[in-house]
């Protein structure tokens, strides 16, 4: 197959994309050097992470930086 790669984790790649200061301990899983290595060997031109709570989209270094926050429960109301 040929075309674009796209990668995932649950964890971010870069200590420059935002997160939530407000869970304890969060900056322990913030910028894995190792998981960024990877995707870049890997020639990924979008990789999409969890974990940060924050919704953000940004290029750095030709990768596209996606995540898509959906918060928790409690901040969408009562269930229908």
């Amino acid at each position: 197959l040929f075309g674009e790669v796209v990668t995932f984790s649950h964890f971010l790649p870069r200590r420059s994309l935002p997160y939530s200061r407000a869970t304890p301990g969060e900056l322990k899983a913030i910028g894995c050097t190792a998981l960024d290595e990877q995707l870049r060997a890997a020639r990924s031109r979008a990789h999409v992470y969890g974990r940060s709570s924050v919704r953000h989209v940004a290029t750095e270094e030709g990768v596209t930086y996606i995540q898509n926050a959906l918060g928790w429960p409690e901040d969408h109301g009562p269930a229908h």
